[in-house]
Parts: structure tokens; sequence; C-alpha cells
């Protein structure tokens, strides 16, 4: 048992340190609204929704994309949503960025309104302590072998 609560604080601290080297601006957490959605539609609608969000931001023929870590973690009702730290992309200055998440997310099957009851699904970053504050609290279902980050969805410039 102890070992692997080194693992895992070892590990948390990599994954925490490796988001801090990015600018990252925003903290938003996006819930699915049905509690019987399986993890793989769950994954699946995460992928819809970058790949959604990024062809709005940077067009149908750019292959740029967001500076972006999502993390997925489970309810205690079973249900799914994530945590996403990312960096606010050049944008449009009449686009508002909060706008254009919750419409986009808003738009896919099994989200629904349910992450936007609450002003807290939105977070402007300004420090690095709010950075390494919203990973560590991304990463806090951290179990042995499986890390709550989204790996095939990380996306930052090197």
């Amino acid at each position: 048992m102890a070992n692997t609560f080194f693992y895992n604080s070892r590990l948390k601290d990599e994954v925490v340190n490796w988001v801090k080297t990015n600018k990252i601006d925003f903290f938003i957490t996006l819930t699915l609204a049905d509690n019987n959605i399986n993890k793989e539609f769950a994954r699946n609608t995460l992928r819809v929704f970058i790949h959604r969000l990024n062809r709005k931001i940077y067009g149908k023929r750019s292959n740029k994309k967001m500076t972006i870590f999502p993390f997925m973690e489970q309810n205690k009702s079973n249900g799914w949503h994530f945590h996403i730290l990312l960096q606010k992309p050049l944008l449009n200055k009449n686009i508002c960025f909060r706008s254009l998440i919750k419409n986009t997310w808003t738009k896919l099957d099994g989200t629904g309104n349910s992450s936007f009851k609450r002003n807290e699904w939105f977070q402007e970053l300004v420090s690095l302590r709010d950075v390494e504050r919203c990973a560590h609290y991304s990463l806090k279902q951290i179990h042995q072998n499986e890390i709550s980050l989204v790996l095939e969805f990380v996306h930052y410039d090197h």
C-alpha cells in the first residue's frame, strides 16, 4: 500500500509539473448528463468536443490545435465529467471563448446543460499557483495504474 501511495504521489507531481510548463489560462469542468453513459462513450464525447472546438477556432483546414490537458473523472453516481486545463487561443475579438465552449458542448449527444448550473464550470487562472491547484484537483482520482489524464487528447506546444 505504501508503494502505491508513493507511486501515485510521484506520478501526480510529475503530471502537475508537466502541465505547469505550459501557458494555461482556464480550468473548465464539463459534465455528461446521464449517469448511465459508459466510459468509452464519455471518451468519444470528449474527442468530438475537442475536435469541433479546434475546428471552430482554427478552421476546418487547419492542423492547429489548442493547448489542452483533459482529465476524466467518475462521480459517486457513476456519471462522467471532465476537468480541462487549457490555454486561451487567439480569437476574433467578437468571439466569447466561454460561450464558444458552452455552445460546442451542449450540441453533443449526452451532454445537456448540467455543466453550467454553477459558475465554477469556467475559471480563469491568473497565476502558476492557480494552475498547480487545479492540476492537483484534476488528479484527485488517480488509481494504481490509471491516471485520469486522457493522454490521447493532450496537446501542447513543445
